[in-house]
């Protein structure tokens, strides 16, 4: 066992599969599920409530006892769209609301940018703890790290660090941006990984009200890094910095400078080091034949605030999907050994082995469909399908993050300062846009931009009206743009992407 910025992380062997390796209807029926899942954090949770509310019998290894210990680190910020949960949840997660951010702002240097943000902060732990407690008939097992993994023709062998064995058709890796399942699915590659400083501090309940309903990001203190402060439960806010590839002891200063830039104290060796995953089009596959990573292991966070639990829901989701439709798929007669034209098809895709040594003797097998059915076995093809759309947005996300960090000032003029485009943000974040559309509604909203502000700087220098009316009329240019362009926008590119997930497939 190793540690690394305070989590503990099991140390991961991979086991080369061999002929000799035991079908799974060979395997004893207590010990084997459809699905096992490592990693009981949103993804993990996500994946263990889909698959049990579709029947599939599930086994949750988590390597920390449930509920967690304060001490364990938490994600960047902890804020997603609540319209986002809504569609994705039907049952009630207020429990897990620490605090209700209405707004966003955003800085950089001495420039301020606000935006409208439905946004909620939530409780990591009751968060994971109220979607386990819907899923029926999940088995948990705490204090279980997964150590080594072996997968063969038909199933997935997963043993724990405490000795325990798992075996199933299915494995989902959702044990964080340290994932020892990545390493099985990459061949003990890792992708580089954004190194982060956090803190919860109690603050006078005077000082908690200028957070009070408002999440902060600050950028342009580090390369390639921010900074945030986001209200938790009254009278709490959780301050945080991160980059990638700090120098020693420069995130404790750059915390210590937000600290002090709005007068908060800080208690010495209170914060959390820990990484976050940071995604690029080079991180490598996310699947193999039955083994899937989602969430943090499959490097799935926002390139820009580095937040995954959107990511993580979503990810996990079409995991769960992709699964569900493999153990649904029933290949036609020809395509299964040992069925003759005359007789019914099997309800699954494998058969014995005594039947497939007859059947190759007697039977000749279509090798076209054959090569259907075992394609149509394999999960991890379909959810490399259906997770087109994240994949796209992180790839978009990630060029949008390059250039940000290369330029931004300029960005966070011609950006973060655009009202329109602030609205967009908004729409990336619940979940209706991605980030490729997102970029593209950015250059249409530019000339919009211009036009108001130009005009807006003209009147001043004319002294035409007041500037309470000025401050009017520029309010509902923008509103007006935000319905002749924005809305539109986002209703048609809902719809192409929709469109293209039903093309694939995923629906």
């Amino acid at each position: 066992v190793c540690w690394a910025g305070g989590t503990q992380l099991a140390t991961m062997t991979t086991t080369t599969t061999s002929s000799s390796s035991p079908s799974i209807d060979q395997l004893s029926a207590a010990q084997c599920f459809d699905v096992v899942i490592a990693g009981g954090g949103p993804a993990g949770a996500t994946a263990a409530y889909v698959l049990c509310s579709r029947g599939l019998r599930c086994a949750l290894l988590e390597r920390d006892a449930l509920p967690r210990a304060p001490s364990v680190p938490r994600a960047a910020c902890g804020s997603v769209a609540m319209s986002l949960l809504t569609r994705r949840f039907p049952f009630s997660l207020q429990d897990a609301v620490e605090a209700h951010l209405a707004a966003a702002t955003y800085t950089q240097q001495r420039c301020r940018a606000v935006t409208v943000a439905a946004m909620v902060k939530v409780d990591r732990d009751r968060f994971d703890d109220t979607i386990l407690r819907n899923a029926p008939g999940l088995q948990l097992f705490q204090r279980c790290g997964v150590c080594t993994v072996d997968e063969a023709a038909d199933h997935v062998a997963v043993e724990t660090d405490d000795g325990k064995k798992f075996t199933a058709r299915f494995l989902i890796g959702a044990d964080g941006a340290t994932s020892a399942v990545a390493k099985h699915v990459r061949s003990g590659k890792t992708p580089s990984l954004i190194s982060t400083l956090s803190v919860e501090v109690q603050l006078p309940p005077e000082k908690y009200a200028q957070f009070a309903g408002n999440t902060l990001f600050s950028f342009g203190e580090t390369r390639y890094g921010s900074s945030w402060i986001t209200p938790s439960a009254s009278p709490n806010v959780t301050m945080g910095v991160a980059a990638l590839r700090p120098n020693a002891g420069e995130l404790s200063k750059l915390l210590s400078a937000l600290a002090g830039r709005y007068d908060i104290q800080l208690s010495p060796d209170s914060a959390h080091a820990h990484e976050l995953p940071h995604y690029t089009p080079f991180v490598g596959k996310f699947s193999t034949r039955r083994v899937l990573l989602v969430g943090g292991a499959a490097g799935f966070a926002d390139p820009l605030t580095f937040e995954g639990i959107r990511y993580a829901v979503e990810s996990a989701r079409l995991a769960a999907q992709a699964i569900c439709d493999t153990c649904a798929y029933t290949p036609p007669p020809s395509a299964v050994r040992g069925t003759s034209s005359g007789s019914p098809p099997s309800a699954t895709p494998s058969a014995s082995p005594q039947s497939s040594e007859h059947a190759a003797i007697t039977i000749k097998e279509d090798p076209v469909a054959a090569a259907a059915a075992d394609d149509a076995e394999d999960a991890g093809k379909r959810y490399n399908r259906y997770s087109h759309k994240i994949t796209w947005s992180l790839t978009a996300g990630y060029l949008l993050a390059l250039i940000f960090n290369s330029m931004p000032r300029w960005c966070f003029y011609l950006g973060l300062c655009n009202p329109l485009a602030t609205v967009a943000f908004t729409h990336l974040h619940s979940g209706r846009i991605s980030y490729a559309p997102m970029i593209l509604l950015l250059l249409l909203a530019l000339p919009v931009y211009f036009v108001v502000e130009v005009a807006a700087g003209i009147c001043m220098l004319l002294g035409c009206g007041s500037g309470r009316v000025r401050r009017l009329v520029r309010r509902l240019l923008y509103a007006g743009a935000e319905r002749a362009l924005v809305w539109p926008f986002v209703v048609l590119s809902s719809a192409v992407e929709s469109l293209a997930g039903t093309l694939l497939g995923c629906g």
